[in-house]
C-alpha cells in the first residue's frame, strides 16, 4: 500500500496464484496459451519476464498481472519452474531482508544509471 502512495487501486497482488512447471517448454506453452486470442476470459494487463531478466540476486519467474475480461480487479499469476519454486521460501526471506534495507531503491538507482548510460552512447 505504501509503495503506491496510498492508492489502493494500484495494488495488484492481493490475489496471487502460482503455476509450477517441470520444464521451460511447458511454461512457454502455458504462457503462449495465456497470451493468445483463444484465452477469452482472461486479460493480461502487465508482464514481467524475470526468467530472461532475473533479479540481481538471481530470482527467476514469469509474472503476469491479469484480470477477467469484464472485471476490474487485477490479480497476480506467477509462472515458475519447479526447481526454482522449491527454493522460493528461502529466497523470499532474503528478499524481505534486502527490501528492509532499501534494496529496491538501489535497484531503481541502477536502472536509472543504465538508462543514462544507454542514452549517452
Amino acid at each position: 500500500y505504501a509503495d503506491y502512495d496510498g492508492d489502493h487501486l494500484r495494488i495488484v497482488d492481493i490475489v496471487r496464484a502460482s503455476a509450477i512447471f517441470a520444464t521451460m517448454l511447458q511454461l512457454a506453452i502455458a504462457l503462449e496459451m495465456l497470451l493468445s486470442d483463444g484465452c477469452d476470459n482472461l486479460v493480461v494487463v502487465r508482464a514481467k519476464d524475470r526468467l530472461n531478466h532475473p533479479t540481481s540476486f538471481g530470482y527467476m519467474d514469469f509474472l503476469l498481472n491479469v484480470r477477467l475480461r469484464h472485471g476490474t480487479h487485477v490479480a497476480e499469476l506467477q509462472l515458475h519452474l519447479g526447481p526454482i519454486h522449491d527454493i522460493k521460501p528461502g529466497c523470499h526471506r532474503i528478499y524481505k531482508l534486502l527490501r528492509s534495507v532499501g534494496w529496491e531503491d538501489h535497484e531503481a538507482d541502477l536502472s536509472l544509471v543504465a538508462d543514462v548510460d544507454e542514452n549517452n552512447e
